[in-house]
C-alpha cells in the first residue's frame, strides 16, 4: 500500500475537511441539512468536504459554534493534528439514532 504525504500547506484545509465530516457524521446530519442551519450554501460545504473550495473565517466560525451548540468541539489548533470531541449526551443520541429499526433500510431490519 502506497503512503502518501500531505504537503504541510494542505494541512490545513485537510483537517476542516475531514473534521466537517465526522462532526457531520456525529449529529447525523447531511450537507443540506448542515447548510440549512448555518445558511452556509451546500455548494460551498462540498466543496470544502473534498479540498475544492475554502471557507470565510465568519462561515467557519459560525460551522464551529453550530456544532459546539450541537455538542462537537473541533480543535485543530498546533501541529500534533485534529481533536474532534463529542459530549456523552450526544453518544447517547448517536446509540438511539443508530439502534431506530425505522432508520434502517427495510432488507436490513431485524425480523421480530
Amino acid at each position: 500500500m502506497e503512503t502518501v504525504s500531505i504537503e504541510p500547506e494542505d494541512r490545513g484545509a485537510v483537517k476542516i475537511a475531514v473534521a466537517l465530516r465526522a462532526a457531520r457524521a456525529f449529529v447525523g446530519m447531511s450537507q443540506v441539512e448542515l447548510a440549512e442551519r448555518t445558511g452556509i450554501p451546500k455548494v460551498t460545504l462540498a466543496r470544502v468536504e473534498t479540498l475544492e473550495g475554502s471557507l470565510k473565517a465568519e462561515q467557519f466560525i459560525r460551522i464551529i459554534d453550530f456544532f459546539a451548540s450541537q455538542g462537537v468541539s473541533i480543535d485543530m489548533r498546533g501541529s500534533s493534528g485534529l481533536n474532534v470531541t463529542i459530549t456523552n449526551h450526544l453518544l447517547d443520541v448517536a446509540g438511539k439514532r443508530l439502534r431506530d429499526e425505522t432508520r434502517r433500510r427495510p432488507d436490513r431490519r431485524r425480523a421480530d
